[in-house]
């Protein structure tokens, strides 16, 4: 079950995560890579905000209901959505777990990490966005949340990825 808020049927707070669901349909079951067989997930999104890592720094004066808040009272004004899909896919991988992800492009995710710093007296850093399509361990995804974490998480390995694939994002 979904968890909507700021009011909508847009957004989501699930598992630490502000979250944009997000439709992808004809990919296959499984795929691939790097010497593995990967599964489809049964539903997709991309992570907006990471909210455990906000409590993490910050917890001792934040709280979930303070973060969400704000996403919200971003949102209410400037919209922030899946504008298209890069043609990057990356391998991340993070002792057992493996997955493969899409990079994609947000809307207005810069201005609403500038807002939620200034406001909640941050320095989070504007996360690399992607879509993770493929997991090792059922459902099991692997947080990317700094261009740290991509760069020594991941590998790119769009040339592995099945001409059907990047139809399915129009690349």
């Amino acid at each position: 079950m979904k968890q909507y808020i700021c009011g909508s049927t847009k957004y989501v707070f699930a598992k630490g995560y502000i979250m944009l669901p997000i439709e992808v349909t004809n990919l296959p079951p499984t795929i691939e890579v790097e010497g593995a067989t990967l599964t489809r997930k049964s539903s997709f999104h991309v992570s907006l905000v990471s909210v455990k890592e906000v409590l993490a720094r910050k917890g001792d004066i934040l709280n979930e209901e303070i973060i969400v808040k704000n996403f919200c009272d971003f949102v209410a004004t400037h919209e922030v959505s899946l504008v298209g899909y890069t043609n990057e896919f990356r391998f991340a991988y993070d002792r057992e777990r493996a997955t493969v992800v899409v990079r994609c492009t947000v809307s207005n995710l810069e201005p609403l990490f500038n807002y939620l710093n200034q406001k909640l007296q941050l320095d989070l850093e504007v996360p690399p966005t992607h879509v993770t399509l493929y997991t090792l361990q059922s459902e099991v995804g692997i947080g990317l949340i700094s261009q740290a974490d991509l760069e020594t998480k991941t590998k790119i390995i769009t040339d592995q990825i099945p001409a059907a694939i990047k139809q399915v994002f129009n690349l």
